[in-house]
């Protein structure tokens, strides 16, 4: 998956927000000699990556509604999705969802 970077005033914000939700919650001031230092940045990192592909897909997908494009699953081809999990309600599948354009469905979408 792909992701949407966040600027650096933003990550730096992030960063500022997250040490003090830590130490809100009791953990000690965080510097560069916390004995767990090295934890503490992996997670910051693995919430900031999650953050980032959140914004990404949010911003992936947000053209397809205003062009009446609807999306699908890479798995199933199901239109029958849900854009904010990610994730196939026939299927199950989580591998992710795309914008479906293929010609021969339009006509099926329209037709009631």
């Amino acid at each position: 998956m792909t992701a949407k970077e966040m600027s650096d005033d933003n990550f730096i914000k992030f960063q500022d927000d997250f040490y003090n939700l830590l130490e809100k919650y009791g953990v000690s001031s965080i510097d560069c000699e916390h004995e767990e230092f090295a934890e503490i940045i992996n997670l910051r990192n693995r919430i900031a990556e999650f953050i980032e592909q959140e914004l990404y897909k949010q911003e992936e997908y947000s053209y397809c509604p205003m062009l009446g494009v609807p999306l699908c699953c890479i798995s199933c081809g199901s239109r029958n999705v849900d854009a904010q999990k990610d994730l196939c309600l026939d299927c199950d599948a989580d591998e992710g969802i795309c914008a479906d354009e293929r010609e021969e469905m339009k006509d099926v979408s329209t037709s009631s």
